[in-house]
């Protein structure tokens, strides 16, 4: 996880770096020789550049700056969401495989399945706020006064699965990530006399 951290830090550097310069070639255009690339013969040539064309290569150093800042952020927003995909069509497997498709599961149950099987524990108040009842929920995370509140989660969770629907439990994520029998979508035409 430290290399992850120091290649986001890295990035936003680099894109800040792009963002100081292409606004230095915007500000302050000047003229003169750069180096292209062609990319048949993979050599380097030099070519004349003009004021215009230095604000514009400024304009393209800072949305590339920008875009260097966006994508090294992304991955702590990635890594949620990847979780909460893994806590969908996987962990509800896991679940209902260990004790059987109910209508919630306890933080306990939850959390050790999560465990065992090597989910991300970071965004697991997810997984309890998706197969969790409400009760349950508030009597572990309220002693703990963190900011997550069940709707809260679950919102997030009810728009990208059950088009904003918050009344799903854990039943219904079950049966949302379990793949059809083989039965239930293999047919076969008749053949035709």
């Amino acid at each position: 996880m430290r290399v992850k951290s120091n290649k986001g830090i890295a990035g936003i550097i680099l894109g800040i770096l792009f963002i100081v310069a292409g606004g230095f070639f915007i500000a302050l255009p000047t003229a003169g020789l750069v180096l292209h690339h062609d990319a048949e013969s993979g050599r380097y040539f030099p070519e004349w550049m003009s004021k215009g064309g230095s604000r514009i290569y400024g304009f393209v150093g800072v949305v590339l700056g920008t875009g260097l800042i966006w994508l090294a952020r992304w991955p702590r927003w990635g890594a949620q969401r990847s979780a909460i995909e893994d806590y969908v069509w996987s962990l509800s497997q896991e679940l209902s495989r260990h004790f059987g498709t109910k209508k919630y599961y306890s933080v306990e149950e939850v959390s050790r399945i999560a465990g065992e099987s090597g989910y991300k524990m970071a965004y697991i108040a997810y997984a309890h706020a998706m197969f969790c009842s409400r009760a349950d929920f508030d009597a572990y995370y309220d002693p703990l006064r963190v900011a997550c509140t069940y709707d809260g989660l679950r919102g997030v969770i009810a728009r990208r699965y059950f088009d904003g629907a918050r009344g799903f439990d854990a039943a219904t994520v079950v049966r949302l990530a379990t793949r059809p029998r083989e039965e239930e979508y293999d047919f076969h035409q008749g053949a035709e006399g």
